[in-house]
This record gives C-alpha cells, structure tokens and sequence, in this order.
C-alpha cells in the first residue's frame, strides 16, 4: 500500500485522486481560529484579533482559501506570506498586494479538514506563528484539552503572555520586535530595524531618540514615539 505523502503549504495531495468527483460527497467542514497563539514575526496581532473566531462551515477548499486569506491579509507585510504558497489547482484563490500590483494565486483543491488543517499547519510553520486552526472551539486562554492533543491540526498552544510582560533584561530580539509591534501598530514598519541592528533587551533600555535617529535612520516622530513606551517599559 502507498502511503499519502503530508501535505505542505507548498503542495497538497489530493485524497480523492483515484475517487471520480462524482461519487464524492461535498463535505461541510468548519475551522476554528485560536486567538491567544503566538503570532510571531511576520502577523498582526491585532488583525489576527478582528478575525471571525470561525472559518465555515462550508466546502473544505473553500473554508481553507478563506483562512489562508485571512493570513496573507494580517500579514505585515503580504508579500512574506504569499511567499510561502506554492500554486496548485482546483482550489480557491488567495490574492496579495505588493510590489505595487496585484499578485494572484489558486490553491490546491482539499476535500477534507484533516487536509485542510494539515495545509494550514504548515503554512503556520513557515509563517514562525504558532499553529493557529484546529477543528474543535477553542477554550478560553486557548488551550485545548489534553484528550484532542493527538488530534491531526488540534495543536495545545499556551496562553500568549502580556506585551511586554516579563523582565526587558531577557528579551531577545524577537521579543524586542514583539514589544514594539503591539505597542503601536504604526511603529511595526520600524521593527525590523531592531533586528538588523540587533537590538535586545537590555539594549532597548539603554536606547535615546538621538540615537534611533542618528544610528537606526529614525525620523523624529517614530523615535518620540518609541522613547515614550520605552520610558513607560522602564517604570514597569
């Protein structure tokens, strides 16, 4: 017997390939979204908290294009996450902004959740989020019960922290880059400048306007701006 390959945001197999499309029934499926994973580098925390709680219930193909849209749009920046599809056929069509044109781009085709999450799964695996969908609600503090912890894209996934929550002497980057995208989302452009320039925590304690100015290429109100959360951050 041939084993089916996993399915990838790259490419998904189809489990009805040797089924003809007129004997298949049309599954209604239903994704739930947990809005208390980690986001990570590349999503809006606060987009992500203005999504549906749910996607469907409706067509497998269709509730995926949906959720996967809704990723490509609380992307940062859409160009990141339509770089992680790999165009397929049959399925729904995901489109992206970037580049100063409209970027478009069909899914594979899926005929059921358990492919659909896996696909998801791994989309959320190149995105460095947490995996984000599953197919049962999602509790209060976004954890799963440890009977459907083993269940295909039922991920248990910690309560996310405060921002910025802990000690600011042990951030890393990322958790630097974190505190300055949900501290004000017109400062998230400006977060990667903390990595290029390696910005830790205890770094971001020590940093000035005239600095982020003179070394980071900061215009003065972004620099205002994050001298104020920061000297907030110092009297936490």
């Amino acid at each position: 017997m041939t084993s089916t390959p996993e399915p990838g945001a790259s490419t998904v197999p189809l489990d009805n390939a040797t089924i003809p499309k007129s004997a298949l029934p049309a599954p209604t499926v239903c994704v739930y979204l947990n809005k208390f994973g980690k986001v990570g580098p590349h999503l809006d925390q606060q987009r992500i908290q203005q999504l549906p709680d749910h996607f469907g219930p409706g067509g497998a193909s269709s509730v995926l294009q949906q959720c996967v849209q809704a990723f490509v749009d609380s992307a940062y920046h859409q160009a990141t996450a339509f770089g992680c599809l790999r165009s397929g056929q049959g399925g729904g069509i995901i489109s992206a902004y970037f580049d100063q044109q409209q970027h478009t781009l069909t899914l594979p085709t899926v005929s059921s959740v358990t492919y659909a999450l896996r696909f998801l799964e791994k989309l959320c695996h190149s995105l460095q989020c947490d995996p984000l969908f599953c197919s049962q609600p999602v509790a209060r503090g976004g954890v799963h019960s440890e009977s459907r912890a083993h269940t295909p894209g039922v991920i248990r996934v910690q309560e996310r922290p405060q921002p910025g929550g802990g000690d600011p002497t042990l951030w890393t980057v990322d958790d630097v880059m974190r505190f300055i995208r949900e501290s004000d989302p017109l400062l998230a452009p400006h977060a990667d400048l903390f990595r290029k320039h390696e910005i830790d925590g205890k770094a971001l304690l020590l940093l000035r306007s005239d600095a982020m100015m003179k070394y980071m290429g900061l215009k003065l109100g972004p620099a205002l701006k994050l001298t104020f959360h920061i000297d907030k951050l110092k009297q936490a």
